[in-house]
């Protein structure tokens, strides 16, 4: 099996403390109605599926998150990402298990 590629640190894992309170700031001033700062929070989520190596955790997770980025509360543009996880469950699970994708090689990460 080829080794799996190196993550990327998640752009919450590159800033200093100095400018996550800043962004914070921002955030607070500038999305009076936290959308921004949910859908930044779910693709952190959803990126974090990755890095589950726990089986019975992998195939419930994608349900879960996908169930809840679709509660009626959530701004539309996180409902129609929820979808979208509801409809790769399948396909992040088996990532998971073979760690094998049937996409084409990235050439910015080759």
């Amino acid at each position: 099996m080829p080794p799996r590629p190196q993550r990327r640190p998640a752009a919450s894992e590159r800033i200093s403390d100095r400018d996550r309170t800043r962004l914070r700031g921002l955030l607070d001033t500038g999305d009076p109605h936290g959308e921004v700062r949910s859908a930044w929070h779910a693709k952190q989520t959803v990126r974090g599926i990755y890095d589950i190596d726990t089986q019975p955790l992998r195939s419930d997770t994608p349900t879960r998150l996908a169930d809840d980025l679709q509660d009626e509360s959530r701004p539309p543009e996180i409902n129609k990402l929820g979808r979208t996880i509801a409809r790769w469950t399948p396909q992040i699970a088996n990532w998971h298990i073979s760690k094998v994708t049937t996409n084409p090689p990235n050439p910015s990460t080759t």
